[in-house]
């Protein structure tokens, strides 16, 4: 039955970029291409075979930051498409101008499960950090502490003035993290960074002056236009400020080396044998090691409960006295400021999305994060 309701316009650019995609990669093609019937509501795509709430697409269709569902009302007409995959899901950091977006193909047919990610350039004539993380998810996966999935193949297409980056790789066999497993699971990923740390290679360097310039910056602007609700109670502001300008103001080195970029509970999968397997390596690149950690802390139920084991890998707290590094956790409350210096344009950003409460939340958490970490 036609319905009137055709499929969202974001949804149907995503699908034209997988056709662009499935032609370009020996990873996705089918042995004859087809044309297959796709439908959707308003904010995620299927191919026709599939039930929406049931088998393989369970564990997909929630939101990743709200664990929400997906699923937000009727089905829309059909719509032809020789996309190579069985269900497109828009990305949450996607905007007008830029498409962002993660599919699968879920092995259905006998073919391998496969992930493909794909996020358009803001400038074409410069690569996203799609382009290196592939480079860096192979490093962690050399080293195995967690399960990461293989990239079969990477690389980026055009559409007139438009140009999209893209990977394709294994899709993990594994289920979200349980509600009630959440804190033993972050457990186990700071200890599984750690492990995997030990085994890379590692520098220490001051943050650039322009770096901590910026965090106080935008420290000040939380300090003085903070959104209602960001300062939980007990959280002193002012003594909260004078810790993070004395912090900022520090030259002392800071660990830097291959991180995950967003190794938060959402995209951590518990796998068949028991591991943890960690997916979404669109942010991968060198950076602060206190990143990861800080955004494993920021998901984690209880972080305060963590804090005890908040320790460096023995050969990285060498190597930190050595050139008398910061301390671990005033690294891990630097990462943090500097993930807070674009408070405001993800703020504004999830609002405009619908989700204020979320929004202040999570400020609220990393503001709390921050005064754990910083109170000596």
């Amino acid at each position: 039955m036609n319905t009137g309701r055709h499929l969202r316009d974001h949804l149907v650019d995503g699908l034209e970029w997988l056709e662009l995609i499935g032609r370009q990669t020996r990873a996705l093609r089918a042995p004859v291409p087809r044309t297959r019937t796709f439908f959707g509501d308003d904010s995620v795509a299927w191919v026709g075979r599939l039930e929406r709430r049931d088998g393989p697409l369970g564990a997909l269709l929630r939101h990743r930051w709200t664990g929400d569902s997906l699923l937000t009302g009727d089905r829309t007409d059909p719509l032809r498409s020789r996309a190579p995959v069985d269900v497109l899901l828009p990305g949450v950091r996607r905007n007008r101008e830029r498409t962002r977006f993660r599919a699968f193909r879920l092995g259905l047919t006998g073919r391998s499960p496969l992930a493909v990610a794909g996020v358009e350039r803001p400038d074409p004539t410069t690569a996203t950090t799609m382009v290196d993380g592939p480079e860096v998810q192979r490093r962690f996966r050399e080293v195995g502490a967690f399960v990461v999935p293989r990239c079969r193949d990477q690389g980026s297409c055009r559409r007139e003035d438009r140009v999209l980056d893209w990977v394709v790789e294994d899709m993990l066999p594994g289920r979200p993290v349980a509600v009630a497993e959440r804190q033993d699971a972050a457990a186990e990923a700071l200890h599984l960074l750690a492990a995997t740390w030990t085994r890379l290679s590692l520098r220490h360097r001051p943050l650039p002056s322009r770096v901590r310039e910026r965090a106080r910056t935008a420290f000040a602007a939380l300090l003085e236009r903070a959104p209602a609700g960001t300062w939980a109670h007990g959280v002193p502001e002012a003594s909260l400020g004078a810790r993070v300008d004395r912090l900022l103001a520090s030259t002392r080195p800071v660990t830097v080396g291959p991180t995950h970029g967003d190794p938060t509970l959402s995209n951590l999968l518990r796998m068949p044998d028991g591991r943890l397997g960690l997916v979404d390596w669109e942010l991968a690149r060198e950076r602060l090691l206190g990143h990861d950690v800080g955004k494993v802390l920021r998901t984690t139920p209880d972080p305060r409960a963590l804090l005890p084991e908040l320790v460096p890998p023995d050969p990285v707290r060498a190597a930190m006295v050595r050139v008398d590094a910061l301390p671990w956790r005033h690294q891990v409350a630097q990462a943090l400021l500097v993930f807070l210096s674009g408070w405001e344009h993800r703020h504004r950003r999830s609002v405009a999305a619908g989700h204020q409460a979320y929004a202040v939340a999570s400020l609220r958490r990393t503001v709390e994060l921050l005064d754990l970490l910083t109170d000596d």
